[in-house]
């Protein structure tokens, strides 16, 4: 497992508030551990995974892997904002909440997100499925960005132990993603993979090199 190296003083804005934390990178790569440990530091705030398609009623994105450039941000900003700033719709989420366990969650996640803006806490973003929107995020938010790698033969190891399989297809569904970055050059074997399902193992070294 390796990383970035992060200066031992985080940068200032001219605030005095610091700039946000992005810990991104491979699945499996020690993203969790990373961004919690961070998050430990007086000051700072941890924000689990806002690009996972699975979390949360209002969440706009809808793919693994989302690529953000000026071009969509637009349909994810305010989500984001909202993210990284604390504020977090608990009227809508009381609208949802059909069970009084849901009820006591909004009410508990609500209460930790004013004490997190009222003392003005550093967000610390922990997301691989941020990574190919790292860019804008740096450019948009200003995060300092942490990008975690794995030796290949650990990450795929993992995978298989997750038993975790990728859909290439939600590459494809990003044309925007294919002409901006270097997957383009992959376009064929992406396509290949996403016609051809493999099994973990197969797939997996592909994905790797694919997000890195």
């Amino acid at each position: 497992m390796s990383g970035i190296a992060l200066n031992d003083e985080p940068e200032l804005h001219a605030s005095g508030s610091r700039k946000p934390i992005l810990v991104t990178g491979l699945q499996r790569s020690g993203t969790t551990w990373a961004g919690k440990m961070i998050a430990q530091a007086p000051g700072n705030a941890y924000v689990h995974e806002p690009f996972n398609p699975e979390m949360g009623p209002f969440n706009p994105v809808t793919k693994w892997y989302l690529y953000v450039s000026e071009e969509n941000s637009l349909d994810y900003e305010k989500y984001l904002n909202g993210k990284i700033n604390f504020t977090l719709p608990l009227t809508r989420n009381l609208a949802h909440s059909a069970r009084m366990r849901q009820i006591a969650q909004s009410f508990r996640e609500s209460a930790t997100s004013a004490m997190h803006r009222l003392t003005n806490k550093t967000p610390v973003m922990k997301d691989p499925m941020a990574a190919l929107s790292a860019p804008w995020l740096a450019r948009r938010f200003d995060f300092t960005v942490l990008v975690m790698l794995r030796h290949p033969a650990a990450f795929c190891s993992s995978q298989k132990f997750k038993n975790w399989k990728f859909d290439f297809n939600n590459f494809l569904i990003q044309p925007n993603l294919l002409r901006d970055t270097s997957l383009g050059a992959l376009e064929p074997e992406i396509r290949y993979y996403a016609e051809n399902p493999q099994d973990v193992i197969s797939q997996a070294p592909f994905c790797g090199t694919a997000l890195t």
